[in-house]
């Protein structure tokens, strides 16, 4: 069996800070960084059941079936964004964006005019019929 292909994570931090009281957010953060509920309340000092707590309030805020789609609806409502390298990466792609391109050349091979000469010969008969 194939190993399933692991992509690094975007790191994400909340746009929005006042969308959620600050340890809801915090804690909605870090779900939305990957970590488990057990290393969030390892990290806050506070108890497994309480992260969820505060998740199951976040899910009821967002009106989410479950955390995935809390995530998708942070990003939907724009209340989580993502932190700095894509920024750069934006970045760099508006400054080589700014350069002018050269027109593209079309090469034309004795394929294409022969299809060119094709599609001529049968318009032009269709045209005189």
């Amino acid at each position: 069996m194939a190993r399933k292909k692991h992509f690094q994570r975007q790191e994400v931090e909340l746009a929005i800070r006042d969308a959620f009281p600050p340890r809801r957010g915090s804690v909605y953060e870090m779900a939305c960084n990957g970590f488990s509920a057990a290393e969030i309340a390892a990290n806050l000092s506070i108890s497994a059941r309480t992260v969820e707590w505060h998740l199951d309030e976040v899910k009821g805020q967002l009106s989410a079936i479950n955390l995935r789609d809390a995530i998708s609806q942070g990003w939907m409502h724009g209340l989580l964004k993502a932190k700095g390298g894509v920024r750069a990466c934006a970045f760099i792609l508006a400054i080589f964006s700014s350069y002018q391109m050269a027109p593209a050349r079309t090469v034309r091979t004795a394929r294409t005019a022969k299809v060119a000469s094709y599609y001529r010969l049968s318009r032009s008969e269709t045209a005189a019929s």
